[in-house]
Parts: C-alpha cells; sequence; structure tokens
C-alpha cells in the first residue's frame, strides 16, 4: 500500500463529503462536482490498497556491530563454579557480590557442550553439598554428639538417665561415616563405668547400627 496516496485519498474523501453536504443545504449548485471529488478519492483509496508496499532497505551493519559479533565469549571454570552455586542459591556473601559482576559475561553465550558439561558439575556439586549438609545434621552442635548413636545406645542401658558423653570422632568414608563414641553409664551393678561405641551411620538409608563396643 502506497500510504502517502492513501492519506490524501483519505483526506480528500473526507472534505468532498463535508463540501456536498454543505453545498445541498445552501444550494450552491456545486453538489455534483463535490460529488464528483469524493468518486474520485475514493478510487485514489482503492489504487493506494491495491499497490504494493515499497521494501524497506536493509540497513548496514557498522564497524561497532561486526566487532561485537566476531567477539567470543570465553566463560572461565570460576565462572561455571558460580553459575553451577547460583543453581541451588549456595553463594556466601561475597561470591553473590561476585556473581552480580560477572553475570553478563556468560549468560546466553554456552554451547550446547558447555551446557552439558555444567549439567554434570551441578549434579556432582550438589550430591556432596547434600552429604555434607547431612553429616552436619548427624552431630549435636553442644557437644559434638552423634544424634543418633546416642540415642541407640541410651535404648539399650540399664539407667539411661545415667548416661554422660565423653567424646566424639568418626571418619568419612565417602558414602558413610564411622563413628566412635566414648560414654560413662551404670553397669549391671549400678556402678559408673567408661565405655566406648563404634557404629556405622549411612548415607543412603539415614541408618546406624553398632560395629562393636568396649573394644
Amino acid at each position: 500500500m502506497d500510504v502517502l496516496l492513501g492519506l490524501g485519498s483519505v483526506l480528500g474523501f473526507l472534505i468532498c463529503v463535508v463540501m456536498v453536504v454543505v453545498s445541498a443545504i445552501k444550494k450552491t449548485g456545486k453538489t455534483k462536482r463535490w460529488a464528483a471529488g469524493v468518486t474520485i478519492c475514493f478510487v485514489g483509496f482503492i489504487v493506494a490498497v491495491s499497490m504494493p508496499s515499497s521494501p524497506s532497505t536493509p540497513s548496514t551493519p557498522t564497524t561497532t556491530d561486526v566487532d561485537q559479533q566476531k567477539e567470543v565469549v570465553k566463560i572461565t571454570d570460576a565462572d561455571k563454579a558460580l553459575m553451577i552455586k547460583n543453581q541451588y542459591k549456595l553463594f556466601t556473601e561475597d561470591e553473590l557480590k561476585q556473581f552480580g559482576e560477572i553475570e553478563d559475561k556468560y549468560f546466553n553465550h554456552l554451547t550446547d557442550a558447555e551446557k552439558a558439561e555444567v549439567k554434570t558439575d551441578f549434579e556432582r556439586l550438589y550430591a556432596q553439598k547434600k552429604y555434607q549438609a547431612w553429616i552436619k545434621e548427624q552431630f549435636s552442635a553442644w557437644d559434638g554428639s552423634h544424634r543418633g548413636l546416642v540415642d541407640l545406645v541410651k535404648k539399650n542401658l540399664n539407667d539411661p538417665k545415667s548416661f554422660d558423653h565423653e567424646e566424639t570422632t568418626y571418619k568419612d568414608m565417602k558414602d558413610h561415616l564411622i563413628v566412635k563414641m566414648t560414654y560413662r553409664a551404670k553397669n549391671a551393678f549400678g556402678g559408673l563405668i567408661l565405655q566406648n561405641v563404634t557404629a556405622k551411620a549411612d548415607y543412603k538409608t539415614n541408618t546406624i547400627t553398632i560395629i562393636s563396643q568396649n573394644d
């Protein structure tokens, strides 16, 4: 459509219609002339609508645009690590600030291969974080005792109220813990004696099992 011709035809059509009405009321004798103008403007509008639009001229990229297209954004390992942490909100305060500064550096620039690599790293990191969180939950922040092992030992004591925790240590076996606890409790004769117990805390089943006692 030829926009200029179309607009001119519409404007002329409206003017002619108004003048037809005015001429008819005032009986100026020009009604037929203005009516002809109405017809001409209408035809002009039809012609404008039927005309093909002028093709737009493609813009020529500037030197700056070309340079930006050629720029290759390299994602560093440190950037990937921060992006992985962001998935599960595992940032420290300093990392959060750093992430904000480099956020624009890698978003929408990862290749499919890099995305697959990030996903693998992310799953590994998340599994490690869950495991470390599980270990932390096992032990009392007050005296370092293993909550599950304390409960298990107390259930088998002659006098559970006599239980007194001394020390707890553990070895991380990557998928379970070997926990050793030293404690005092009354025996069958009422004597308060020092004892120890070794147990396995399993991550997958989240259970505690006594391996040995007083060894």
